[in-house]
């Protein structure tokens, strides 16, 4: 398959639908979802932002890694994580819930800023298959783990 390579503004518009990228990619500006789901359905590199407007899904599934890299941002409503692997080296914020399911961890690196996680922090699956821990200080701020 291809490589999306986006360095301007792409725009999920209206529907309540979702868009569905079905190839790996690369992006350095921003990603941003006004509406229903925006799901990356293979590897994705990013050193720009992904955003989700009020109400919408991020949703990261299908094969492949998602870095992002230092200097990135991701933020939006509901963050789902399906599958593999998931690191976080920028700033993230979930407004209402992250998601790990069962098959994917989430990694907040060394440099990463996680601001929220959301009222809702859902770890699902099986615990034998999914490695569970984070750490929190007194004042409720995320420091690092792998969810």
């Amino acid at each position: 398959s291809g490589l999306f390579d986006n360095d301007g503004l792409f725009l999920k518009p209206g529907g309540f639908g979702s868009t569905v990228f079905g190839a790996p990619v690369d992006n350095s500006g921003e990603m941003r979802a006004e509406i229903g789901t925006l799901q990356f359905s293979y590897a994705l590199t990013s050193t720009g932002s992904v955003v989700g407007q009020p109400g919408t899904l991020l949703h990261f599934t299908g094969s492949g890694a998602r870095n992002f890299q230092a200097g990135s941002s991701i933020t939006g409503d509901e963050l789902r994580f399906s599958t593999n692997s998931n690191t976080v080296r920028g700033a993230y914020e979930a407004r209402v819930r992250t998601r790990v399911e069962s098959g994917a961890t989430l990694t907040f690196a060394p440099g990463a800023t996680v601001s929220d996680y959301g009222p809702e922090l859902i770890v699902g699956g099986n615990a034998a298959n999914n490695e569970v821990y984070f750490t929190i200080n007194q004042q409720g701020t995320l420091l690092g783990g792998i969810l």
